[in-house]
């Protein structure tokens, strides 16, 4: 089957599609599904202690999701939520670094990396999560450097996968 057969079978296929389709559009994306981005500036992390980040600003929350003042995230919509925390920890070669997601006080994931003596330890994680209304979400740290470090900055941010 030579090149423009095939462009004109596609087309007519695409064209045949569109004429039947019934899809529905989701409404706009900012009116319809949460989203909440918050910004840690820097919390101080003991060694081998979990430290809860400090959640000190939100730049766009569009369901009021983010508790500064208890610094977490409060679902206010059920469904499946996509979850991303990233930290970056100074350089210092000892030990390792770890980002941990909670759900209602029970670690849901983590990440954690071998310190460097070149780098910045960056740390993320990204889930999908299964949500109720007034469920909890909560960030925390942990490293093991032989002393305290501070985090350099953080974000913390959730929206849906689904309406």
């Amino acid at each position: 089957m030579s090149k423009p057969i095939i462009q004109e079978t596609l087309y007519t296929k695409v064209r045949d599609l569109e004429r039947r389709s019934t899809v529905v559009q989701p409404p706009p994306f900012e009116e319809s599904y949460p989203v909440v981005l918050a910004v840690d500036a820097g919390t101080t992390v003991n060694n081998t202690t979990t430290t809860k980040a400090t959640l000190d600003t939100t730049t766009y929350d569009t369901d009021g999701i983010a508790d500064l003042a208890g610094d977490q995230f409060v679902v206010t919509a059920p469904g499946v939520y996509i979850v991303t925390f990233r930290a970056t920890f100074p350089v210092n070669s000892t030990g390792e670094r770890r980002l941990i997601l909670r759900k209602n006080t029970v670690d849901y994931e983590y990440d954690t990396r071998a310190a460097t003596s070149v780098n910045d330890c960056s740390c993320g994680l990204t889930t999908h999560m299964l949500v109720a209304t007034g469920d909890i979400l909560e960030f925390y740290y942990w490293q093991n450097s032989g002393g305290a470090l501070t985090c350099i900055g953080s974000t913390a941010m959730a929206w849906t996968s689904a309406g």
